[in-house]
């Protein structure tokens, strides 16, 4: 299996509970498609570099996974169409993997 990260960016103005059930979904996602979510790390709210659909900050998330290769195509679809995540990127991690 291999190792990928995501580094989503949430829309700020929702609250709490919302970013939570954002971040859970797509965690149950990762693992309906057969992957093995590994860490989630919340770094909060903060300043983006320019603004993004007129917001200024948004709630950063690094999500650390593996699973097959087919599988991220869904992902960043599903990511893609989302409203909640106004920016992400999804890397694969070759110095996470083992030879």
């Amino acid at each position: 299996m291999r190792i990928y990260e995501t580094l989503l960016v949430i829309d700020p103005s929702l609250d709490v509970e919302k970013t939570d059930k954002t971040i859970d979904g797509l965690k149950s996602l990762i693992e309906k498609l057969g992957g093995k979510v590994t860490d989630i790390e919340k770094w909060g709210k903060r300043k983006l570099a320019y603004p993004i659909n007129h917001h200024e900050t948004g709630f950063y998330t690094l999500i650390l996974f593996s699973f097959g290769g087919e599988a991220v195509k869904e992902l960043d679809r599903v990511i893609k169409i989302s409203d909640e995540v106004i920016r992400y990127i999804i890397v694969r991690r070759f110095d996470k993997e083992k030879q």
